[in-house]
């Protein structure tokens, strides 16, 4: 077989293997080394006559806004692999 026709025969199948095999494995790769943002928390304090009480609350907004300006996580890097408390 000339070498010409064999490229030709082999293009679609190295092709479908960068796709179907190469691509997804460099996508798990780069996803791995970033880690979930963590949720905004807000500290309200509320006074009555009978004193002033502490709550924490998530806010949703700052929380929402956070994973729409950031989508794939915060980066770690290889610190998620050292790190047994991620």
């Amino acid at each position: 077989m000339k070498h010409r026709s064999f490229f030709w025969f082999m293009l679609p199948s190295a092709l479908a293997m960068l796709v179907f095999i190469a691509a997804p494995i460099v996508s798990v790769l780069i996803q791995s080394v970033y880690a979930p943002h963590e949720q905004v928390i807000k500290v309200v304090e509320s006074c009555s006559i009978f004193g002033c009480t502490e709550s924490t609350t998530v806010d949703q907004d700052a929380t929402s806004a956070l994973r729409d300006a950031e989508p794939l996580g915060r980066f770690v890097g290889s610190q998620i692999y050292t790190d047994r408390n991620h």
